[in-house]
């Protein structure tokens, strides 16, 4: 099927959102993203599972980056290792970073566990002392119509 993008005519395919995903090995809410996002046509059926225009480079596979050629570092010099080493260090510093998060939100965690813990037993305080009072006060109107 054709369709008509930027005045240019292109070839296109109905594709469900599950479709889509499959094709594009992401998961269905990352290809409703990508639909919305690229601003394909959209159908939605009475029955069955909505349908979205995509162009056909959409589906084109993707071209792999080429390998690192090995033969222009200078020698004794692994590039490839050199790079490694850089993520691994880097990566390092971002699992630090996300633990001591982690850490953060624990202690958030408690502190907050313990203040709604406080606040409840307020409230249970507090409801106790209404429910004296209003009992109370009924008490004293009963025994005031007992009188009349």
């Amino acid at each position: 099927m054709d369709g008509n993008v930027n005045g240019q005519r292109t070839e296109t395919r109905w594709l469900s959102f599950d479709e889509l995903a499959r094709a594009k090995a992401i998961s269905k809410r990352a290809a409703i993203r990508l639909a919305n996002r690229q601003g394909w046509q959209h159908r939605r059926p009475h029955r069955g599972a909505a349908r979205v225009a995509v162009p056909a480079s959409a589906l084109a596979p993707r071209r792999k980056r080429p390998p690192v050629s090995r033969a222009a570092s200078p020698p004794g010099r692994d590039v490839g290792a050199e790079s490694t080493e850089g993520r691994v260090a880097r990566l390092a510093g971002e699992v630090q970073a996300l633990r001591s998060q982690a850490t953060d939100l624990r202690l958030g965690e408690a502190s907050a566990r313990a203040r709604a813990e406080a606040a409840e037993a307020e409230v249970a305080r507090l409801r106790d002392v209404l429910e004296d009072g209003l009992l109370r006060r009924l008490r004293r109107l009963f025994s005031r119509g007992d009188r009349a």
